[in-house]
């Protein structure tokens, strides 16, 4: 009996330590074939920290997570990411890691982050499988291994705490959806199985042209789903699909078999047919005390799709949709007024086939908002062919009403819109300009519009007045003011109706006047005081898109306008917009001190990759005023801040620019001519530098003079061609060049008066003191701190004997002066760095304290929504929990973060002061 139980614990122990053991035993083979799997073949850099082991976690299954899975794209999508993954966990059959194939049970997935990015042109960054890889050659022998290093037998899909973001720039569409989370169930190892399908988006937003469709909704997805995995069919049963408060339900085959078309005979319908489910896809109400809006009227939704349709979307199977709503009612509780007697009947309809097969029919639009109607109808045929289209808007909206309709918070509105306004015909009629058949008669008129809203400019718009014909819309009356701008725009849009339905090009010619036009309203979203002096710039620009789709020309003639931190006074020319870019056509301004007139264009198809090039002639421009102005001016030509007077520059520039509007400068190019009669440069250390080797004042704060500079940037590298010039009264020839990290290397030929010079007449026996003497300076270093690199002379070797030790002597006194001024300069840097940073580290902790109260609210938020449903109520707490989880980690890290830059601040201040200190005995021993 002891022999029996004495082996049962050694066995017992045996397998214990091969539990443990096997996982470090074949770590080395699942990291080398998921490496394999993961960078082979692929444009895109794949990373991962770690892949763990256990036998414990899933037993008998071996259980492998990957931690921190990252993946990015190459080339133009190098800075998006497309996959980030915080866990992946895999149950893998043990068995099968013995054999070639390895086969998954499960996967699980935690707060993975996917973004799928798609460029102009139809480029997207999840194409990271080379084409050629795809290729098939030839078949394969019946005898070759064909088989997958992975095997499907899926049992349990998990994905927790998703973030999705897809941005199509191609066709202008844009869906976000987060804090995903995502349960699938089922045998996918049998041929046939019952899938479970629970899903919840906590946010999901869909925007398309810039109009957001659904805004914010919580979304729910509840599906049971009899999958033939066989033949791939998948029949849909007991399922439900919430839309905040809208309820949609489906049933029917899907049929996916097929590489080029879909199979579908499916039905869909609302089972709960109330107007208010309607009102909650819509986003103002739905926000604001949707629990207590009184609600009255039928909303019914149904439809059915039967037939093929193709990926490609260029073979449609038969459909038809219905949305009806009859006597719609809603009213909050506390407001005055409603919107009654709304009635919709809309018909989406097609026998199948083409595109062109659909119609839409819009028979009826009927709402009264606070007692004011409006009507609209519209119908649409041969989409894709020839559109035929008739419709119709009559009615009033009395902007006022609206905040006596649904709370409107801090905004507030007011005016009167009357639309009335008849279309019909076919678009080819526009065409070919037979404007008799197609009929479009009306007006839209704007009268006292008010909007006031926090963070931006108040908009009134006294009057504005649309005329509708069949060749164009006559805007003949826009008189507008935002904030202190003002703006009167007039002219004429063509190509409006085909512009609005089938995205054609809009055409425009129009002038626009305005007194004061203040973009940095725009930008930053508060009204600016009137500027009486230039500062440095105050305003963060960021990049901006022109639509391809639109043809304008504006005749500009505005007397004032405030950008950045710039002052433009009588600009006026042509504006152009076409085909994605905005040109300048002898575009003339005054600014600067100067006349400014400019050709050129601005495009950013790709907002990733904005980019300029343009022409400049300047007149008279003050050289203070332009460095105070252009960021680029103080990184290629920072002596500028120590320069006084006015140049004229005409040159061409061209370049890319960062999404901030910021010049790349390896992009920069550039070549023109500089001109002036005189500059004076006032305390610049190089100068400065320059007079005390050779004793003469008269060289401290020069004056430059009969200025004539042609010049050269290639990719942001500047080359000045040698030019005459007279410097302090002195003959002089000038040149060199600098690179794009700022290193220079100039020379400066001058002549100078030997004795001036040395201030030492009596020590030069034999050498004439009045003579001039050349003189090459080299001067290196860089933009930043330029430096005397050499000094050549073409005096005799006495002189120079006499000049080199007149150099060498210490002025004591100055010289101790300079030495204290830097040790409390120093001392000062290092008190104000102790400051800033603790100001940071106690910031830091505030946000991270408030982050962490802020995921508490939101996790009883979430678990208050999901009522008594179980499911939901235990999703809505493993939210939650994860909510408190990640904050904590971020406040920490917050600190961390802080803390970190705290020291560096305090590090970078000593260094500084170091410098500060070193320079100071330098330049004292330089005395």
């Amino acid at each position: 009996m002891k022999r029996i139980l004495k082996f049962s614990v050694i066995a017992i122990l045996i397998l214990l330590i091969s539990l443990f053991l096997l996982p470090f035993t074949f770590k080395g083979k699942i990291m080398k074939i998921a490496q394999e799997q993961a960078n082979q073949n692929m444009n895109a850099v794949v990373m991962f920290n770690d892949i763990n082991l256990s036998m414990f976690k899933s037993f008998p299954k071996l259980n492998i997570v990957i931690n921190n899975l990252n993946i990015k794209g190459v080339d133009e999508f190098e800075k998006d990411t497309l996959i980030d993954i915080k866990e992946i966990s895999l149950d893998i059959n043990l068995a099968s890691v013995f054999s070639d194939a390895i086969e998954i049970n499960k996967i699980y997935i935690q707060s993975p982050y996917i973004g799928i990015k798609i460029l102009k042109g139809g480029k997207a960054n999840y194409d990271i499988v080379p084409v050629d890889s795809l290729e098939i050659e030839e078949l394969p022998d019946e005898d070759a291994d064909t088989s997958s290093a992975f095997r499907m037998a899926l049992q349990e899909f998990v994905i927790n705490d998703a973030i999705i973001i897809y941005d199509d720039i191609d066709f202008d569409m844009k869906a976000v959806l987060n804090n995903l989370n995502m349960s699938l169930t089922g045998d996918l190892t049998a041929s046939t199985t019952d899938l479970q399908i629970i899903s919840t988006i906590e946010d999901f937003t869909f925007t398309m042209e810039g109009l957001d469709y659904i805004s914010k909704s919580v979304v729910e997805f509840d599906a049971g789903i009899f999958a033939d995995l066989d033949k791939f069919v998948f029949t849909f049963k007991e399922n439900l699909l919430n839309i905040n408060d809208l309820k949609l339900k489906f049933e029917g085959d899907l049929d996916i078999s097929d590489d080029i078309l879909i199979g579908m005979d499916l039905k869909f319908s609302s089972p709960e047919n109330s107007f208010k489910s309607l009102l909650s896809l819509v986003p103002a109400i739905y926000a604001a005390d949707f629990e207590g809006l009184e609600s009255k009227g039928m909303f019914s939704f149904s439809g059915n799709a039967k037939g093929e349709m193709d990926y490609d979307l260029t073979i449609y199977p038969e459909f038809l949709m219905n949305i009806d709503v009859k006597d719609g009612f809603f009213q909050y509780p506390d407001l005055p007024k409603s919107v009654d007697n709304v009635n919709i009947s809309t018909k989406i309809s097609s026998p199948g086939g083409a595109m062109d097969n659909i119609i839409v029919d819009v028979s009826q639009f009927h709402v009264e908002m606070a007692k004011n109607p409006m009507d609209i109808s519209l119908h649409i045929s041969h989409p894709d062919t020839d559109m035929q289209i008739s419709g119709k808007i009559d009615g009033v909206i009395d902007f006022s009403s609206i905040k006596e309709i649904v709370p409107l918070d801090s905004m507030t509105i007011s005016g009167m819109m009357k639309a009335n306004m008849i279309l019909g015909g076919k678009l080819s009629s526009l065409e070919n300009e037979q404007y008799e058949d197609f009929t479009a008669d009306g007006e839209i008129k704007l009268t006292n519009f008010e909007f006031v809203m926090p963070e931006i400019p108040q908009i009134n718009i006294s009057t504005a007045l649309l005329l509708f014909s069949p060749k164009y819309v006559d805007l003949q009356q826009f008189n507008m003011t935002i904030g202190r701008s003002d703006m009167q725009i007039k002219g004429k849009v063509e190509n409006f109706v085909p512009y609005v339905f089938t995205d054609e090009i809009l055409y425009g010619k129009l002038s626009i006047n305005s007194k004061l036009f203040d973009a940095n309203e725009f930008l930053t979203g508060e009204e600016t005081a009137e500027v009486t002096e230039i500062e440095d710039d105050t305003t963060a620009l960021e990049a901006f898109q022109i639509p391809e789709n639109i043809d304008f020309v504006f005749n500009a003639n505005m007397k004032k306008i405030l950008y950045d931190n710039m002052i433009i006074e009588n600009a006026f020319g042509l504006i152009s917009l076409n085909k994605g870019k905005m040109a300048l056509n002898n575009f003339q301004v005054e600014m600067l001190g100067g006349d400014i007139k400019t050709t050129g264009y601005y495009e950013a198809i790709n907002i990733e990759k904005p980019s300029a090039k343009f022409d400049f002639l300047m007149k008279d421009i003050s050289i203070s005023e332009t460095y105070k102005t252009f960021n680029t001016v103080k990184t290629i030509a920072p002596i500028a801040k120590y320069s006084n007077g006015d140049i004229s520059i005409d040159f061409s520039l061209q370049t890319n620019f960062d999404k901030y509007l910021n010049p790349l400068y390896n992009t920069l190019n550039s070549t023109g001519r500089l001109y002036t009669e005189s500059i004076g440069i006032e305390n610049n250390q190089l100068f400065e530098s320059i007079a005390d080797k050779f004793k003469y004042e008269k060289l401290r704060n020069p004056s430059i003079s009969d200025v004539d500079i042609k010049f050269e940037i290639v990719n942001g590298n500047l080359e000045i061609k040698p030019f005459d010039a007279k410097i302090a009264g002195h003959k002089a020839t000038i040149g060199g060049k600098q690179n794009v990290a700022g290193d220079i290397d100039y020379q400066l030929n001058t002549k100078l008066p030997l004795g001036k010079v040395t201030g030492m007449l009596a020590k030069f026996s034999g050498v004439a003191m009045s003579e001039e003497v050349d003189f090459k300076i080299n001067i290196g270093g860089t933009l930043a701190k330029p430096k005397i690199a050499n000094i050549e002379s073409g005096a005799t070797q006495s002189a120079k004997e006499e000049v080199t030790e007149e150099v060498k002597e210490k002025v004591s006194e100055k010289a101790q002066q300079i030495i204290d001024d830097a040790k409390k300069k120093a001392d000062d840097l290092n008190k104000k760095a102790e400051i800033q940073a603790d100001n940071l580290r106690k910031t830091a902790k505030d946000a991270g304290i408030k982050l962490i109260a802020e995921s508490e609210t939101q996790g009883k938020s979430l678990i208050k929504k999901a009522g008594s449903n179980p499911i939901k109520k235990k999703l809505a707490e493993e939210s939650a929990k994860k909510l408190k989880t990640e904050a904590t980690k971020k406040a920490k890290k917050l600190e961390q973060e802080a803390d970190a830059k705290a020291n560096l601040i305090i590090e970078k201040a000593n260094q500084e002061s170091k410098q500060i200190i070193t320079n100071a005995e330098r330049k004292a021993n330089s005395l």
